[in-house]
């Protein structure tokens, strides 16, 4: 294989190699299949530390048929038929430098101003443009009402052929290749077609009949459909020349999403091909000789509606600019307001020490945790670092540990919303202060938490997050647009009051318990290890990731220090939440109550990680309905959180101990410590225990002060 990738042999050769490799190795050891479906495919293979290990890394084996007939079992129940669709693909001319990035970029415009300009053809339903700017290939795949439309498509030498030619000068050789197929849908649905921003293109070609072959088709997916993060998929049978081929696509709501699933599907390949081997030779799985190859497009959606491929705010999507705006989006949220807090409590100096100190251990963890994945065969999720480093056991502590941050980040949004509504309701509580009494503050935080919980527990049911894809965005303008006018306001406070600027020490004189509190809120904002992988997994090239954490680092920090600073001046007191000052300005109030709603539309954006991460450590395949179930209890658990703990700092704080000490500090720095001795400099790995040892002294010194005080 080695060999063939370097001589960069034609496709079709190495794909008979691959096929006789695979049937002579699959027949003596099962290990060794293993590692070659890995080296097949780095993109969608499992990450197993233990060679006998079958299971994808997060989901278990899936199911399979028993009998000569259970495959029909398998596929879904009546799938729908969509009509005809044609295929046609090219290939990309590199640039100068040896990418694809400009071409593609040409051919989303031409491919836009084609189908915006020219009317469409009788009977074009869809068409999508799917690309993968690391190898430069190109599918344009158009879904027609019938079988017939789509053969008649060439007939419309406007639409059809005048594309062909703008895109020509950009296609190797300006030659193009297209075949006809008959479409049917992958889930049972009704209305439009459902697609998603990232596919997945599995081509299998058998020797066996068409329905043979689907129902392969069905074995391999039947599990995938399951999975968080699945928008569609559609199963093309060939016609003509394209006979006896079967295309699977399969769409995902996101880059990550989509690499989540593919251990899952090389796992379900090799048990297939487990299975075939077991059957009879008049079993229809035995009867498919099947030749597999996967590919992963980026999917421009036309005639209709775009999908997002050119970033926000006119940064191009995977590139190094879009992944440290992502990163440093994750850190800004509510967080920025509870920094006035730690600098007058802690002074300027020891303020500056615990954020900017926080922050390059913040960031030398990320580092640590991207140079584990760098050697890992493959590494495309958070517990992949710690199952690389210590086997299943890592991954299940991964798992774990990403579940309490989130469940104690989402706990800590949840008593923000529930404190600054009832400080908007007024001194009687209003509405809320009717209900449960006035003088009863308690009880309406609790209620406050229940609205927002009810609120924000459908979006929570969801498949996928689809609907609120731009919430994140939403929260981090509200919460940098709040933080603009609470400094103006600041800096008039500290011009106008004789008394201010307040908290002008360098050093406050603070006890080792009130430092002990102060430890880990300093800390709660470094939250960006949560989606460093999500993002890593949509760069065009991981490669800048590192330099990326860095500047998004960079912007968090100057951000808490210019804030933090500002609210210990203008304030003696700050208090917990410096918003918490701003109780008659009519401009506040607004700003707070839009607050109070996109951080209730946060809430389902961080529950579907809490519980994946919890659903991932069942036996059983993954089960939507299970996750609904946690998601009900995971609620209920963050108001009885808030309940007892009923002050923001200890919920920020507990948060910052107990949620990022262990997933953002200690285990990234634990499996860089455990795979790192006599690879690094000593210089660094001592930095990785000092990092560790931080991590872990704020994890169970600071938790343990936290549970002592709300007890």
């Amino acid at each position: 294989i080695d060999v063939s990738k370097r001589a960069n042999v034609s496709k079709r050769s190495e794909r008979i190699v691959k096929s006789a490799l695979l049937d002579a190795v699959f027949s003596t050891h099962r290990a060794c299949y293993i590692e070659l479906i890995e080296l097949m495919h780095p993109r969608s293979s499992p990450t197993a530390r233990d060679t006998d290990a079958l299971l994808p890394v997060s989901s278990p084996t899936p199911s399979l048929p028993t009998s000569p007939h259970a495959s029909a079992q398998l596929s879904p129940k009546k799938p729908r038929k969509l009509g005809g669709v044609r295929v046609t693909t090219f290939q990309l001319v590199p640039s100068a430098a040896g990418g694809y990035a400009d071409a593609t970029d040409q051919v989303d415009k031409i491919f836009r101003t084609h189908v915006e300009g020219v009317p469409a053809p009788r009977g074009l339903i869809d068409i999508h443009r799917l690309t993968d700017s690391a190898t430069g290939e190109c599918f344009v795949y158009s879904l027609w009402d019938s079988f017939e439309s789509c053969a008649q498509a060439a007939d419309y030498r406007e639409w059809y052929y005048a594309g062909q030619a703008k895109l020509a000068p950009l296609v190797r050789y300006g030659r193009f290749t297209s075949a006809r197929y008959e479409a049917c849908d992958l889930r049972e649905t009704d209305g439009d077609v459902p697609f998603g921003p990232c596919t997945r293109v599995t081509q299998l070609r058998s020797c066996g009949s068409p329905d043979d072959a689907a129902a392969l088709d069905a074995a391999l997916l039947t599990q995938v459909v399951k999975l968080p993060g699945f928008c569609g998929g559609q199963r093309l049978r060939g016609h003509g020349d394209a006979e006896g081929e079967t295309i699977v696509l399969t769409h995902w709501a996101t880059a990550g999403t989509l690499h989540s699933a593919s251990a899952t599907q090389a796992a379900i390949l090799a048990s297939c091909a487990e299975a075939r081997q077991e059957m009879p030779d008049d079993a229809p799985l035995r009867a498919v000789d099947v030749e597999m190859e996967t590919r992963e497009f980026d999917n421009l959606l036309s005639h209709g509606r775009f999908f997002a491929t050119s970033g926000l705010c006119g940064i191009p999507a995977g590139s190094s600019r879009a992944a440290t705006f992502q990163l440093a989006c994750i850190s800004l949220g509510v967080g920025i307001f509870v920094m006035p807090g730690v600098f007058a409590s802690c002074g300027i100096v020891i303020g500056l020490g615990l954020v900017i100190g926080w922050a390059v251990a913040a960031d030398f963890a990320m580092q640590a945790a991207l140079w584990v994945a760098d050697r890992a065969v493959s590494c495309t999720a958070y517990e992949h670092v710690l199952q690389t480093a210590f086997g299943s056991r890592g991954r299940t502590a991964a798992l774990i540990a990403f579940a309490i941050a989130c469940f104690t980040a989402n706990a800590a949004h949840m008593q923000f919303i529930a404190q600054t509504f009832v400080a908007l309701n007024g001194s009687g509580g209003g509405f809320l202060g009717t209900l449960v009494g006035e003088d009863r503050t308690s009880a309406q935080q609790a209620l406050a938490m229940v609205l927002a919980g009810s609120a924000a527990l459908p979006f929570c049911f969801g498949r996928t997050l689809s609907e609120l894809r731009h919430v994140s965005l939403l929260v981090v303008v509200f919460c940098v647009l709040t933080s603009a006018v609470v400094c103006v306001k600041l800096l008039m406070k500290i011009e106008d009051e004789a008394e201010a600027p307040y908290n002008t020490v360098a050093v406050a004189n603070i006890t080792a318990a009130e430092f002990t509190d102060q430890v880990p809120i300093a800390a709660f904002g470094y939250s960006i290890i949560a989606e460093l992988f999500a993002v890593r997994a949509e760069m065009s090239n991981p490669v800048e990731l590192g330099a990326c954490v860095h500047k998004a680092v960079a912007i968090v920090v100057a951000i808490y220090i210019f804030v933090g600073v500002i609210g210990g001046l203008a304030y003696e007191v700050p208090g917990a939440n410096v918003l918490e000052n701003f109780q008659d300005d009519t401009l506040m109030n607004v700003l707070k109550l839009g607050l109070v709603v996109v951080v209730t539309l946060l809430y389902p954006l961080i529950n579907f990680p809490t519980v994946t991460a919890l659903d991932a450590l069942f036996s059983a395949p993954p089960s939507h309905g299970r996750r609904k179930v946690l998601s009900v209890l995971g609620l209920a658990g963050v108001i009885a959180l808030d309940n007892l703990m009923p002050h923001v700092s200890l919920v920020f704080g507990l948060a910052g101990s107990l949620g990022l000490g262990l997933a953002a500090f200690c285990m990234p720095t634990a499996a860089f410590l455990a795979l790192s001795w006599g690879k690094v400099g000593r210089v660094r790995y001592f930095a990785g225990v000092v990092v560790f040892l931080a991590g872990a002294a704020m994890t169970v010194g600071s938790t343990a002060r936290i549970i002592y005080t709300a007890a």
